[in-house]
């Protein structure tokens, strides 16, 4: 849409850290009509490989192909910190800080200023905050918030204890200042209504999606070459994607690999994933279960290398006390993680929680070590978890393939509606 009219301003924020070398000026471009100006935090997206920063990229990827209405500002902070990636459509453009996203969340969340967001992405009739959190909008934009999980509600014994007390201010004056929630569950919307006492006519579950490029990989070259890449060698392994992080439940996962009968002591387990933390006893329990040399952390892996660590995969462990959604076990079905086993049984490893078991936590993982079955399931499946005294199942997807487009599609339909009721 053609702009009537442009004014542009300049601010300073004198907040007194010049000194410490952060640059607080901004530009602001105001325009009289905004009604197709949309903007959406893409700062996940710039500063996480995986998770949120995955969720972010492939929303907009998406909707840049199959939006060409509205016109779209994505927000940085912190843009300095590398180059930004190419813009993925004409009606996109960058609104990019080189402020920190630290000093944001100062600023906003800490201090309480009431500097909105648009003083950076200019005005806008909608603004989308990807991650949890929402700053401060000018009176006439509406807003969206996507809500991933509550985990630091439901699993606090498993968040950094600074972040904890960060999220427990933070989110909920988020969720009830939003004119509208993204849940990425039915789990997560049912913790909002549950936990903050969210109208539930007020949140939308939206299903996470997987670009079709992520299929089974049958290329033996490729699948040799991941293998070398990240030192995993000619091993049957498990996989298990995620943050090393107490919440994953990597613990666990290791004492149950140690407890795998003699006949299975040849399986590794490669657990892929940046470091996170209280992440020390994760490491500790390889050393002290004598696992150094079958269980391999291959940190974060490329995104153009995970269709071949999943196809090369006997299977997908997938051992979270807690789950918003649960991409990757999404993403193994789009793969077809390899399942081998002899006798084509079914081995049920009960992972212990200090002296008792959690019997509710029963992890199967099918395999045929003798012969390929392609027929086999390809991965642990929903597993019903206890996490205290609240029995729930895990919020993830249903078996079918839900594609990245069919994700966007729901979104742009549910802004769309959003637009005409408000």
């Amino acid at each position: 849409m053609e702009r009537e009219k442009w004014t542009h301003l300049w601010f300073v924020i004198p907040l007194g850290l010049a000194a410490a070398g952060i640059d607080f000026g901004f530009h602001c471009t105001l325009t009289y009509d905004m009604t197709n100006l949309i903007g959406i935090d893409y700062t996940p997206a710039y500063e996480q490989g995986g998770g949120i920063g995955r969720y972010v990229r492939e929303l907009i990827a998406a909707l840049a192909q199959q939006d060409h209405d509205n016109d779209y500002r994505l927000f940085v902070a912190g843009a300095n910190a590398k180059p930004l990636p190419p813009l993925p459509g004409p009606n996109f453009k960058w609104a990019a800080s080189r402020i920190a996203p630290i000093w944001f969340a100062r600023m906003w969340h800490r201090a309480r200023l009431p500097l909105p967001v648009e003083w950076w992405v200019g005005p806008v009739a909608l603004y989308h905050a990807t991650d949890f959190v929402l700053p401060p909008t000018l009176h006439k934009t509406q807003t969206v918030l996507t809500v991933h999980d509550l985990s630091f509600v439901r699993a606090p014994e498993a968040a950094s204890p600074a972040l904890k007390r960060y999220l427990d201010q933070v989110v909920p004056r988020s969720v009830h200042r939003a004119n509208h929630i993204l849940a990425d569950s039915q789990a997560t919307k049912d913790d909002l209504i549950a936990l903050y006492d969210v109208a539930p006519e007020k949140v939308t579950v939206l299903l996470s999606g997987v670009n079709p490029r992520f299929q089974r990989v049958r290329d033996a070259s490729i699948l040799d070459a991941v293998r070398t890449r990240y030192g995993i060698g000619d091993v049957p392994f498990i996989l298990s994607v995620g943050t090393v992080q107490p919440r994953k439940n990597y613990e666990r996962l290791i004492e149950a690999l140690a407890a795998l009968p003699a006949d299975l002591h040849g399986v590794h387990l490669v657990i892929a994933g940046g470091r996170g933390w209280l992440q020390e006893s994760i490491f500790a329990a390889v050393e002290r279960l004598g696992l150094k040399d079958r269980v391999h952390f291959i940190g974060f892996a490329d995104d153009a290398d995970l269709p071949a660590l999943y196809s090369a995969a006997r299977c997908l462990a997938f051992p979270s006390l807690y789950e918003g959604f649960g991409l990757p076990v999404l993403c193994s079905k789009m793969r077809h993680c390899a399942q081998r086993s002899s006798s084509g049984a079914i081995h049920r490893l009960a992972v212990s929680h200090g002296k008792k078991p959690l019997s509710s936590f029963v992890m199967y993982i099918i395999s045929c070590w003798n012969s390929f079955n392609e027929r086999s399931l390809s991965t642990v499946g929903s597993v019903r978890i206890r996490t205290g005294c609240v029995g729930r199942r895990v919020g993830m997807p249903r078996s079918q393939r839900i594609a990245v487009n069919d994700q966007v599609r729901a979104c742009i339909n549910r802004v769309r509606v959003f637009d005409v009721v408000h």
